[in-house]
């Protein structure tokens, strides 16, 4: 069994932040997305991570995101960079993402 219980971790992420949001950044590596098992519902995980990380987008944080294995659901987060690693060729890619990384703490 997996899940994906993404809507938690970003509320978790949330408060380890103290509400500086601003100048902050959340790299999201995901296979898949929100999914049971979890005590919450199919439904509910995907409204509700959907709802709290355009939030915090909203409240200053930006994201990067790399997804996974034919990840084709972008609209969870809102990214200011977006790398879809589809095959192993596609590895390349997590440079877009590193590169975006640096230029938040330059």
């Amino acid at each position: 069994l997996g899940g994906n219980s993404d809507c938690v971790a970003l509320l978790y992420m949330e408060q380890l932040l103290l509400g500086e949001l601003s100048d902050s950044l959340g790299v999201i590596i995901s296979d898949g997305s929100p999914a049971p098992p979890s005590p919450l519902a199919y439904r509910h995980l995907t409204s509700h991570t959907q709802a709290v990380a355009h939030r915090l987008y909203e409240q200053g944080l930006r994201f990067v995101s790399v997804l996974v294995g034919g990840y084709q659901d972008d609209r969870y987060y809102p990214s200011d960079c977006k790398v879809m690693l589809n095959e192993v060729a596609d590895m390349h890619r997590v440079g877009e993402a590193i590169q975006r990384i640096g230029q938040t703490f330059n």
